[in-house]
């Protein structure tokens, strides 16, 4: 165990996060961290072909975290990640398609370029997978909500070095999120 000290003056004051996410599927990445199950140290491809998606999504819908649950010495986290995504376009729908079975973790980047470190939610053995994934297309609104929650207790959101997160593939993005050269 560690002690837990405040951080800064305004520690509970809410961090921007980028608009762009990475989802990960876990039957392509093995992950492992450190002896207190929270800091990555490695999340590896098992196959290298296979690129983490980035996903644009509204910030002021993005809802990322864990709760705790269950009996007393059996407690566990649940984490979760929902968001909206403007817009439906094909991508967006080959996303919902393609990723509604997944084992899915989520990495999210603080918009602080000093940060060294991202949160990813999820685990290989405790996976988000799409509890939600709802279409509004009206005069209202043009988005896609979706709600991505583990289906068991396991570990928490766990902490990742910016330099073992993969890139996409995706120059633009790559470059936008700080992944790849120069970390």
């Amino acid at each position: 165990m560690v002690s837990v000290k405040k951080q800064g003056a305004n520690p509970g004051t809410p961090r921007g996060k980028k608009n762009i996410i990475l989802i990960i599927d876990f039957d392509n990445y093995s992950m492992t961290t450190d002896e207190k199950n929270v800091k990555v140290t490695a999340l590896t491809p098992v196959d290298a072909t296979k690129k983490p998606i980035g996903l644009f999504v509204n910030q002021n819908s993005l809802d990322c975290g864990d709760e705790m649950e269950g009996d007393a010495y059996s407690r566990g986290l649940i984490p979760h990640c929902n968001f909206d995504h403007p817009g439906t376009s094909l991508q967006i729908n080959e996303f919902k398609n393609n990723c509604m079975n997944a084992n899915l973790g989520a990495i999210v980047i603080e918009c602080d370029s000093t940060s060294t470190d991202a949160k990813i939610y999820g685990r290989p053995c405790a996976p988000l997978v799409m509890q939600q994934a709802q279409e509004q297309d009206t005069g209202e609104a043009h988005l896609n909500h979706f709600e991505l929650k583990a289906e068991q207790r396991g570990w928490g959101i766990g902490i990742i070095p910016k330099n073992l997160i993969p890139t996409t593939g995706d120059s633009e993005i790559d470059a936008y999120l700080g992944l790849g050269a120069g970390l």
